[in-house]
């Protein structure tokens, strides 16, 4: 499972920050931010000891340090902070801003150093909590994402499944429901915000990693946990618009990987599908599917279904929009005028393209195996991402 690290980037979306301008070094705003701390110091030898200097380090200065200082030199200072590979400088104000020479930004800018500017006297305590909030956030959902992604990957359910879950939170109830979710906060505000709620939710919790966001709901009845979840999910998803969304089906909390897997799946398709809420459904033959879905087997299939149609006389003009026709048809149960009106044609071209398909696959007295072979190869499409023209993914 991919884990996310906060980056400077991440935090300058913050609205605290609204009036802070990158001066230099903006190449290296994804550094990762491990902690933050005053340096407000001169150089002094002893404070490059690896106890004092780490990595991912995020510093807070004024500067005026320098201003009439005669031991150091601010081109010292910078670059120390560049050597111990540090995440990054705040200069807060403006009296020192002038020991920030041309030659050291352009020192910066070769280093990939991001160096940033808040023009008002703002206190460095907010900027610390502001930046703390981050990196909290950033070690718990690093370590979370790591438990479930042991939860789910393992070879076989375990006891010790139980006891993850409880590590991550201790109040999960009876009952759980799993949500993925695909796309982007409309804010870094909005993530920071939901993550405070889930922290003082007493039975749920949610996780990021670089492809989605993993929510898991509990209640003590499903009664109650379905109520729960719809009111939560209209939540998340007002600050995430055209989020997929990817559900498990209500089960008991010792199911938990389980669930994971279903709300996995339910992901894939509605991405794939373009549903934008897919709850999982055991009878959904699409879920059946996707262990075919990097599968040779699948791309044959379409293949062949695709070339049997261009031999029974589709033109290659004109395939497109005949394998469209029936798409839309099989959408439609079978339902000629509510195609018609989906592709905006008359109904007997519609007709006259359905017919066409079916006699170029042999299927004309035979309608069940048509309607099965089409609404398969639809699906099959959407997973291996086929054009609707027959060309194949890279």
């Amino acid at each position: 499972m991919d884990i996310m690290y906060v980056s400077l980037r991440e935090i300058l979306e913050n609205p605290v920050f609204g009036e802070a301008k990158v001066l230099c070094g903006a190449g290296g705003l994804d550094r990762a931010v491990s902690r933050v701390s005053v340096f407000d110091c001169t150089y002094e030898e002893s404070v490059t000891d690896p106890n004092i200097l780490s990595d991912g380090d995020l510093y807070i200065t004024c500067l005026e340090q320098f201003n009439d200082s005669v031991r150091q030199t601010p081109q010292e200072f910078f670059r120390l902070l560049i050597e111990q590979k540090s995440a990054g400088l705040f200069v807060v104000g403006d009296y020192g801003l002038g020991n920030l020479t041309e030659d050291i930004a352009m020192l910066c800018d070769e280093k990939n150093f991001p160096v940033v500017h808040v023009p008002i006297e703002m206190p460095y305590a907010l900027i610390m909590d502001t930046v703390n909030q981050y990196i909290l956030f950033d070690n718990t959902n690093a370590l979370n994402a790591l438990k479930l992604g042991r939860i789910r990957y393992a070879r076989e359910q375990t006891a010790e499944d139980l006891e993850i879950l409880n590590s991550i939170k201790p109040g999960i109830g009876r009952f759980l429901a799993v949500c993925y979710v695909s796309g982007e906060f409309d804010s870094e505000l909005s993530r920071l915000q939901l993550y405070k709620h889930f922290l003082k939710e007493p039975g749920d919790f949610f996780v990021l990693n670089q492809t989605q966001k993993i929510f898991l709901f509990s209640g003590e009845t499903k009664e109650e946990l379905q109520r729960h979840r719809r009111i939560m999910m209209e939540r998340i998803l007002e600050n995430m618009p055209g989020a997929f969304v990817g559900q498990s089906r209500v089960m008991m909390r010792r199911d938990v990987r389980e669930a994971l897997e279903e709300a996995g799946k339910s992901l894939i398709i509605a991405e794939k599908l373009g549903i934008q809420n897919q709850v999982y459904d055991p009878l959904n033959t699409m879920q059946l599917l996707l262990i075919l879905r990097d599968s040779r087997a699948a791309v044959d299939f379409y293949e062949a279904y695709v070339e049997r149609i261009r031999e029974g006389g589709i033109s290659r003009e004109n395939l497109r929009e005949t394998l469209r026709t029936v798409e839309v048809y099989a959408a439609q149960q079978g339902n000629y005028g509510r195609a018609a009106e989906v592709l905006e044609q008359h109904e007997n071209t519609v007709r006259y393209r359905v017919n066409k398909v079916r006699s170029a696959l042999g299927m004309s007295e035979d309608p069940v195996k048509f309607n099965e072979t089409v609404a398969i190869a639809m699906k099959i499409r959407a997973l291996i991402g086929a054009g609707l023209d027959g060309e194949m993914p890279e």
